[in-house]
């Protein structure tokens, strides 16, 4: 591969300065392997000499295909992608490695149906041509083009299974994973890893620890995932048990128990740790500095500390500073952060809104360079916050990426705290139709809404349907603006009945709905039950109480 340009002395040189007088391709390929030049910053791509290079070698030499492979593969590791294209569609006769390279190149930049164009043009795959196509699918989560693939392979390796493997389980089928695993003919030590990896990813931590028990053959890889996943699943115990019994640590192994303590709020433990550790990186400043969020200051200490800052140190530092209040040093940090990523955008964007300044947060909105889903929920739901419907409504209708559970319960929760409640529950209907799972907030706010514009029967089916259709368990805020429905609706032995099939002992408030229900419609033994059990048990001193009970006695 041709890593750096031809260079002698600082001056670049043609390709037949190097030829033999007879222009031989061995004596051409020669060249390009003797002179990779790590120290030099150009390539023949980036210094302009592609053109000549190719010019020069049809006049004097037949380089072979071997050298203009390694043109291709330094073309698109500079990121000429269209200059790599161009060369590999000028080779006299390309050969298996010159498709194989190609795919990987397409791959690697995310253009997966150039890189299929490509495998199909190939008459006889080799292996690595197969693995590279599944590579690439798996790279984009394309399960079902990557599945056939694997399908259709003359014999499935550990190679392209563990990638189908991760893929399957980023997607959350981690039956998927399993079946391939179980279907490796040459299973080894990175399979069982991939396997263990896929379990930790869907936090099946027990899964996970059945198979590492199981395992004939660990690396340190395998440690540290251990390590990892316990500290992830918040066992900081387990995560420290497995530390300790390693024989070989690396710098990640170390950063993942810090990790396991820090996140989990063990800084004692972590701080300790920390002044262990034989080598640190900003990772290990990183981990402790979010774990100190309650310190402002020895959070500033550590990343004071840190011998070099990245995008990941400096955007948990902004989002600290901002979290406490100073938004003038949060904006510095970002202002003096050579690179930013999507989430330094997003959390300079919060720090505006924590202060509600929304005009200043969709000032930096604006400017992003991309946005996610993240970045349009969380403006969206500043904006219903304040009560600017009508930038929610053009904000939720003109969102380029799929709108998740926040920018749904954030529309639907303003419309129905401004007065708009029909057009709440239209859109919490429309959520339900376009498949999103509405979230136990969401369904309160619009079970609220059916109650107090008296949509009862609408309210009822909703909470149906949240049972039944989505199993979710309601929660007691929701049972309680049932009962509610219940009572508006005259339906008060419904509503005592669901209070009496509670698995735990009725609260103030719906005790107190319920008797409110019973006033309402003159139910004298309801009304009597449920303030009974309100004032000798829940809440004696509940004045309210006493007065509704009066109230039903008096009027019955």
């Amino acid at each position: 591969m041709v890593e750096r340009a031809l260079s002698s002395g600082g001056i670049y040189r043609k390709p037949s300065d190097f030829l033999a007088p007879d222009g031989s391709p061995t004596q051409w390929n020669g060249s390009i392997l003797e002179f990779p030049g790590k120290e030099s910053e150009s390539s023949l791509c980036q210094g302009g000499q592609l053109g000549e290079t190719m010019e020069s070698s049809r006049k004097v030499s037949k380089p072979s295909v071997v050298s203009w492979n390694k043109i291709i593969m330094d073309c698109a590791r500079n990121g000429n992608l269209d200059q790599a294209e161009s060369v590999f569609e000028k080779i006299p006769n390309p050969n298996v490695a010159s498709f194989n390279i190609m795919i990987t190149a397409y791959a690697q930049a995310g253009h997966v149906y150039k890189a299929k164009r490509v495998f199909d043009r190939i008459s006889k795959p080799t292996e690595v041509s197969w693995n590279a196509m599944v590579a690439a699918y798996a790279q984009e989560g394309f399960l079902m083009e990557g599945s056939d693939i694997l399908k259709r392979m003359p014999k499935l390796n550990s190679v392209a299974g563990i990638a189908m493997m991760l893929a399957y389980a980023r997607s959350g089928h981690i039956d998927e994973s399993e079946r391939i695993f179980r279907a490796l003919p040459d299973s080894n030590v990175f399979s069982w890893n991939a396997m263990l990896s896929s379990y930790t990813i869907n936090g099946y931590v027990e899964k996970a620890r059945d198979l590492f028990d199981r395992m004939s053959v660990r690396t340190v890889v395998t440690w540290n995932t251990m390590v990892s996943a316990y500290g992830q699943a918040g066992k900081v115990l387990e995560a420290k048990e497995i530390f300790e019994e390693m024989a070989e640590r690396d710098l990640v192994t170390w950063n993942a128990a810090l990790q396991a303590y820090a996140r989990n709020g063990h800084i004692d433990e972590a701080e300790r740790l920390f002044e262990e550790m034989p080598v640190r990186d900003v990772t290990s400043y990183t981990s402790l500095m979010t774990g100190s969020h309650h310190s402002l200051d020895r959070a500033k200490t550590l990343f004071d500390m840190m011998p070099e800052h990245n995008v990941v140190s400096s955007t948990a530092m902004l989002d600290l500073y901002a979290r406490h209040g100073y938004l003038e040093e949060a904006v510095d940090v970002f202002v003096k952060t050579r690179e930013h990523n999507i989430l330094s955008w997003n959390a300079l964007m919060l720090a505006y809104v924590r202060k509600d300044l929304l005009e200043e947060a969709k000032l930096v909105f604006v400017g992003m360079p991309q946005k996610d889903v993240v970045a349009w929920s969380s403006m969206l739901s500043s904006y219903a916050q304040n009560g600017h419907l009508r930038e929610v409504a053009s904000l939720f209708y003109t969102m380029p990426e799929e709108r998740d559970q926040i920018a749904w319960s954030s529309i639907i929760a303003a419309f129905a705290q401004f007065g708009h409640i029909q057009d709440s529950i239209k859109l919490f209907k429309l959520m339900v139709l376009e498949g999103v799972e509405p979230e136990k907030g969401c369904v309160r706010t619009v079970l609220s809404a059916c109650s107090h514009i008296g949509l009862l029967q609408e309210g009822w089916n909703l909470f149906v349907s949240m049972r039944d259709d989505f199993e979710i368990e309601p929660s007691r805020e929701q049972l309680c603006c049932v009962i509610d429905i219940l009572g508006r609706a005259g339906k008060i032995n419904q509503a005592q009945q669901m209070v009496e099939s509670f698995s735990f002992v009725p609260n103030a408030a719906e005790l107190g709905t319920l008797l409110g229900a019973s006033r309402l419609h003159f139910d004298t033994s309801c009304g009597r039950q449920a303030a009974t059990q309100l004032l000798q048990g829940v809440d004696p001193s509940n004045s309210a109480a006493f007065v509704g009970l009066a109230d039903l006695i008096f009027a019955s």
